[in-house]
C-alpha cells in the first residue's frame, strides 16, 4: 500500500536516492531506444549548432499503480524544455489541436444510437509522429551521456 509521504512523480535526482532507481532507469532506457528506434533525433557534434538556441531536457518519471495501491510500472518520459523555445528563432507559430467535450458526447451519443462499436486506442510515443518545421536541438538525455558525449547534442527530428 502507498505510504501518504511517497510521491507517485519524481525527478531525476529524486530517483537516484531511491531503492527503486535501477527500475526508474530501466523505464528510461526503454523510452531512449523506443524513440531512438523510431529515428527520432541525431547526435550532432556541439560545433554544428552554433548561434542556436539549445534547449534543456528533462526526464519525467512516474510510478503507475493499481487502485489499490501496488505499483503496476514504472515510466520515463523524455522531455525537451518548449518552454525555453524562443520565437522567432525556434519557432513562428504555435498549434495544439483538442476536441471539447461536447464533441466527444456527441459521438459516443451517436455512436450508441446507430448502434455501433467503439474503441479505445493508446499508441506508444504517438507525439513522435508530429511534423518538426525548422531546426530544434536539445541537450542529451541524462543520464544517458557516452564518453564523449560532453560535447554533443540531440538535433531532434520528430517531437519527444
Amino acid at each position: 500500500m502507498m505510504q501518504a509521504s511517497e510521491k507517485d512523480d519524481l525527478t531525476w535526482a529524486e530517483a537516484r536516492i531511491t531503492s527503486e532507481y535501477h527500475k526508474f532507469r530501466e523505464a528510461a532506457l526503454k523510452e531512449v531506444q523506443s524513440l531512438e528506434g523510431k529515428d527520432s533525433w541525431e547526435v550532432v557534434k556541439r560545433s554544428s549548432v552554433k548561434g542556436k538556441n539549445v534547449l534543456p531536457s528533462t526526464w519525467a518519471l512516474k510510478r503507475k499503480r493499481f487502485p489499490d495501491g501496488r505499483i503496476r510500472k514504472y515510466k520515463a518520459r523524455f522531455c525537451v524544455r518548449g518552454d525555453r523555445q524562443i520565437f522567432g528563432l525556434d519557432f513562428d507559430e504555435t498549434y495544439a489541436p483538442v476536441v471539447q467535450w461536447s464533441t466527444v458526447r456527441l459521438m459516443l451519443s451517436l455512436s450508441l444510437s446507430l448502434g455501433l462499436k467503439t474503441k479505445q486506442v493508446d499508441y506508444t510515443n504517438a507525439f513522435v509522429q508530429a511534423k518538426i518545421d525548422g531546426e530544434i536541438y536539445c541537450e542529451l538525455p541524462q543520464e544517458f551521456l557516452g564518453p564523449d558525449d560532453d560535447g554533443q547534442y540531440v538535433w531532434v527530428k520528430a517531437s519527444p
